[in-house]
């Protein structure tokens, strides 16, 4: 051990111990010298050069740091399903499911009392209880009110902003893109109404490894939407977990890998029947994208 850059055997020579005359009180400066350095240790916590840091526990290693320059990747670590995220994929509550198949503005959906046993190419039970849902290279056909194609789950019913907090939660993995590296995998929608063609309050996209959702600014028509980056550098095929939550004041929480944002939807969506998506809405018409979820979950609650 050294203190200050000074060992201890530099510490006993320095006593000048050399002589057999002195052998007796040489060995007990030594002494005296040995338990002066490990009251230092003690009172300064200096780790002694020679011990090694004790071994991790099997099987357990620190999280890794990744993302890009700049990433706000926590100490959670990208890449791992993060502890608020469910870990159970709970299709109770969704009604359907669009499939990239069929025709363009007809597509084919699968029912709610189906969905428990379907599989296809666009959307699998795996054996670990996760789901994958696909849109094939070379796209496929879209609904009336989009040019993209989808496999993507719809919940089943409405709900009102004012009804109470409602959630959208799930642990997910972008494992494939499309050329645009572009893949909606949540949405707040709502039902037609007065405004005529319904359009997504809230889009939540996996673009190039930033999840943004895209807000629109009011309920009309022709309103811009805004976007707001919630989390970057998530990585393809890295799990992540994401939550989409609502209160009656137009209150709305979005949290994705390890991030959270809020945003103030506005006023005229109070109106509005809305509802929650899931899922793979590749955002190519070419197709190509490929999404898993390992957990899935639907939440209403009181005010």
């Amino acid at each position: 051990m050294a203190v200050n850059g000074v060992s201890a055997n530099n510490l006993i020579r320095s006593i000048g111990m050399s002589n057999s005359s002195g052998q007796a009180n040489a060995s007990g400066a030594q002494q005296l010298v040995q338990q002066l350095l490990q009251d230092i240790e003690r009172l300064l916590g200096a780790p002694d050069a020679s011990m090694s840091a004790p071994p991790a526990a099997a099987g357990i290693s620190g999280p890794a740091m990744t993302g890009s320059a700049g990433s706000t990747a926590s100490a959670t670590g990208i890449g791992s399903a993060f502890p608020n995220g469910p870990g159970k994929v709970k299709l109770a509550g969704f009604g359907s499911l669009q499939l990239p198949s069929g025709s363009d503005g007809n597509v084919d959906t699968v029912g709610a009392g189906s969905l428990g046993n379907y599989s296809s190419q666009y959307f699998n039970h795996n054996a670990n209880g996760s789901i994958t849902m696909t849109v094939p290279p070379g796209g496929g056909a879209h609904t009336a009110h989009s040019n993209f194609p989808r496999s993507e789950l719809s919940e089943s019913g409405s709900w009102k902003l004012s009804n109470g907090t409602s959630t959208l939660s799930a642990t997910t993995s972008v494992d494939k893109l499309p050329k645009s590296g572009d893949v909606v995998i949540g949405q707040i929608h709502q039902k037609a109404g007065n405004a005529g063609k319904p359009r997504p309050p809230v889009e939540l996209h996996y673009d190039k490894g930033n999840i943004v959702a895209s807000v629109m600014d009011s309920n009309s028509p022709d309103a811009g939407r805004h976007n707001v980056t919630i989390a970057i550098g998530v990585k393809p095929g890295q799990k992540f977990s994401y939550s989409m939550q609502t209160q009656p004041d137009g209150k709305l929480t979005i949290a994705a890998a390890g991030q959270t944002k809020t945003v103030q939807l506005d006023s005229s969506f109070q109106s509005s029947d809305l509802y929650f998506k899931a899922g793979n809405y590749c955002q190519d018409p070419s197709g190509g994208s490929q999404v898993s979820f390992y957990g899935l979950n639907l939440s209403h609650g009181s005010n």
